[in-house]
């Protein structure tokens, strides 16, 4: 994950969050996180990180969220989310919305989509659910369309402020592993790989599709899976 001018990165590793100065590649700090954690993103235009995962606990499994200063490293706030697991994060690019995927119950379907204000935990909408497993997701510039990628080689795009799924595009060989979109929000790239990726030696691809023509304008072969389950960029 990137903040929106690219100056800082950051990766989970365990229950660890790593952050990085993009320009000098310098560590610039560590989040000791939680053993649940297994998601992030940059949110209120950088200032803070919001981390998402399982919440062990002898006597529940949780969803819980936890807001950091992305400057000083501390604890902000933490939420408890109405889902029972956090299995994705996207921020919109001015880090004032977080689509949370969520699960009601560990393992079942469908996956739920919560528009939550980073600032307070509170919910500000909701996306329809897909029949699909969902493995990646990205935001359009614009912030008003979401590109939801899944594990049937599906894409779903939803018009965020009317909380719709539109048309969704043709259906991928393969999972979507990963998406990014390109030239102000007209281009989405598709990155999709062999369902069993690890087994599965055929490569991938990556397709770049035309959301205002409707047409795909590029497919390349990629000699390894493009991204990998759950990364969105």
């Amino acid at each position: 994950m990137l903040t929106a001018g690219g100056r800082l990165s950051g990766r989970e590793r365990g229950s660890e969050l790593c952050l990085w100065d993009v320009a000098t590649g310098k560590l610039r700090r560590r989040f000791a996180a939680w053993p649940g954690m297994a998601h992030a993103a940059f949110v209120l235009g950088g200032e803070a990180v919001l981390t998402g995962g399982q919440q062990r606990a002898p006597a529940t499994e949780r969803g819980e969220l936890k807001l950091w200063s992305a400057a000083g490293g501390e604890l902000l706030k933490r939420f408890e989310g109405d889902f029972a697991q956090v299995r994705g994060l996207e921020a919109s690019p001015d880090g004032k919305t977080v689509v949370v995927l969520g699960y009601d119950e560990i393992g079942k379907e469908p996956a739920t989509f919560v528009l939550l204000d980073p600032q307070t935990g509170k919910t500000v909408g909701n996306l329809p659910p897909q029949r699909a497993r969902p493995q990646a997701m990205v935001f359009a510039p614009d912030g008003k369309t979401l590109a939801v990628g899944n594990d049937d080689g599906s894409v779903g795009l939803y018009d965020v402020p009317e909380g719709r799924l539109r048309k969704p595009l043709p259906r991928q060989p393969g999972t979507i592993t990963s998406l990014s979109f390109a030239d102000g929000g007209r281009l989405l790239a598709l990155g999709a790989c062999p369902k069993n990726a690890f087994a599965d030696e055929r490569p991938g691809a990556v397709t770049v599709w035309d959301l205002v023509a409707d047409k795909e304008v590029a497919s390349i072969p990629t000699p390894r899976a493009p991204g990998t389950p759950s990364s969105s960029r």
